[in-house]
């Protein structure tokens, strides 16, 4: 071998595509550009079926959580925590898989609301106050500390 062949595909010669006037350099995007591409048009896929879900006077994922987290007391005397939420609504077939990442977010929205702008473009804080924390005790699906979730008495 001489000093200027090497083992690496790009010391070789380019040599143009013979069926394109381009050359055989062609961009390719990388594939995290694909993923976040695709994860838009998930997330724009999942809020038009919110807003849709909405219009036809379908419950959305905030008032499934609601209709559960009142079910779970009903049924045990006792308010959730956000896993034991999460697994019952597993069990009962409410969410796909059992995975509090599904949960959390609409009970936050639920105690805390939701974080719109405002016509002059401020942050403003909207809904909340429908549940509220409560003390920490040890959760019985994963043995952490948690904040059990109760429905505000209003």
């Amino acid at each position: 071998m001489s000093a200027h062949q090497g083992h690496f595909a790009f010391d070789q010669p380019l040599s143009p595509d013979v069926l394109s006037k381009r050359s055989s350099l062609t961009a390719v995007r990388p594939a995290r550009k694909i993923v976040r591409q695709v994860c838009r048009e998930n997330a724009n896929k999942l809020r038009d079926e919110a807003k849709q879900d909405r219009a036809e006077g379908r419950e959305t994922k905030e008032q499934r959580v609601l209709r559960c987290l009142s079910a779970f007391y009903n049924k045990y005397a006792y308010w959730p925590t956000p896993a034991e939420l999460t697994e019952r609504m597993f069990g009962t077939g409410e969410i796909h898989k059992a995975n509090p990442n599904l949960v959390s977010p609409r009970l936050s929205e639920l105690i805390n609301g939701k974080v719109r702008r405002g016509p002059d473009g401020s942050k403003v804080r909207v809904g909340g106050g429908v549940c509220e924390l409560l003390a920490l005790r040890v959760c019985k699906i994963n043995g952490d500390d948690a904040h059990p979730v109760k429905v505000s008495e209003r």
